[in-house]
């Protein structure tokens, strides 16, 4: 029997399609490929200088993150849920997000024309729609197919591990650091006037302590005397470490607010000028980086360092939050922090008369590590060296 041209193009046809069901090919795979999301610190070589790394350019970095309000700026998270929609709005430039593993996502995220967003290797993201792509069967409105990217082996875009453990390095590294002041509830004797000055302290990296009870008495704290970056890198930062004492769930009810040297203030809003972040919170307990909850019921500003712990409340935030995992249901609002160009200064004298010594020789170490960082340094006429843009960290002179 003569077969027709026909019969034999449709013999063809469900042959092929047998073959490619089998393999588990997908047309849409090779017509829309998904591309290899690479790596965070290949798109953003930058962050490798910051001591707080990959975290530093999301508005929330956690292990877990359930998104139940407005969040205005991007996210990278080992698991995602919640019914937000994300991404920063007004931005000019590419913004990156991340989520390794999700359960929900809203399908309003991301911002139109200016984002990459990257999902883990087990997300089933589905572009035979390619101008609303589908994310575990959610249909994605403000992206399209040339915006999502995906983890393929042996590229994995942000190591989670690898981070938090460089994160709680960083917390304990403020934790340790020598103190500038100590600030209780009794320094404050009008609680309703409660201020913290910065400008008091004439160096640029200001280390500031809380006990429990500063932030629990309900009443508003302002942090003063901050400087801003104006793009050279010559502001203070101020580090503000939180005792939570001995409780597992610590609650703050103080509003936090900001006064900066040339008479502004800071609360909450959405922006895409973070060169007023300059402070940075961080939460102890018993000479650790804190593990418990911290819940949030007053507005806060500034970003949150709690590598550990659980972050929640029903108030706003400004600022990176930085948490084990995250579970706030007021606005959030992206405000990345601005770290300075920080240094050392030595200052040599002779041992006998006091007098300054210039042309005297030291290299100069990591105290964590001992390893060589510079060598070959001399002092100027005053006797003075200094040692710029150097990671947070202690150092030592030799």
């Amino acid at each position: 029997m003569k077969l027709s041209k026909k019969i034999i193009f449709s013999f063809i046809g469900i042959v092929l399609m047998l073959v490619l069901t089998t393999t588990g090919y997908s047309f849409f795979e090779d017509v829309y490929l998904i591309k290899d999301g690479e790596t965070f610190y290949k798109d953003v070589p930058e962050a490798k200088s910051s001591p707080l790394g990959a975290a530093n350019y999301f508005h929330i970095f956690a292990n877990k993150a359930n998104l139940r309000n407005h969040t205005n700026g991007n996210v990278a998270t080992r698991e995602l849920s919640g019914d937000s929609n994300f991404g920063t709005q007004n931005i000019q430039e590419m913004e990156y997000n991340y989520a390794q593993q999700v359960k929900n996502i809203n399908g309003a995220s991301g911002i139109t024309g200016h984002t990459k967003m990257v999902f883990g290797k087990d997300v089933r993201i589905d572009l035979s729609e390619f101008n609303r792509p589908k994310v575990n069967g959610k249909q994605m409105d403000r992206i399209s197919g040339n915006d999502i990217y995906q983890d393929k082996a042996p590229n994995v875009y942000i190591d989670f591990d690898a981070e938090f453990q460089k994160l709680n390095n960083v917390s304990k590294s403020i934790i340790d650091h020598e103190v500038d002041r100590t600030y209780s509830s009794a320094d404050f004797p009008d609680r309703n006037i409660r201020v913290i000055d910065a400008s008091e302290f004439n160096k640029k990296d200001v280390y500031i302590k809380l006990t429990s009870d500063v932030l629990q008495t309900g009443t508003p704290i302002t942090i003063a005397g901050l400087e801003k970056n104006s793009g050279d890198g010559q502001f203070k930062n101020v580090y503000i470490t939180v005792d939570t004492g001995n409780q597992s769930s610590y609650t703050m009810d103080s509003q936090i607010k900001f006064r900066y040297t040339d008479g502004s203030e800071r609360g909450n809003k959405e922006t895409i000028d973070f060169s007023d972040s300059t402070v940075l919170w961080n939460f102890e307990q018993y000479g650790s980086p804190f593990s418990g909850s911290i819940n949030l019921r007053s507005t806060w500003v500034g970003s949150m360092l709690a590598p550990k712990a659980s972050v929640g409340g029903e108030q706003n935030i400004d600022g990176n939050i930085i948490a084990n995992e995250f579970r706030g249901a007021g606005e959030t609002h992206s405000w990345h922090w601005q770290k300075n160009k920080g240094g050392v200064v030595l200052e040599k004298t002779d041992s006998e008369d006091g007098a300054f010594l210039s042309g005297a020789e030291f290299s100069l170490y990591n105290a964590e590590t001992k390893k060589l960082v510079k060598e070959g340094l001399t002092t100027n006429a005053d006797g003075q060296l200094e040692v710029k843009d150097l990671p947070l960290g202690k150092y030592y002179f030799k």
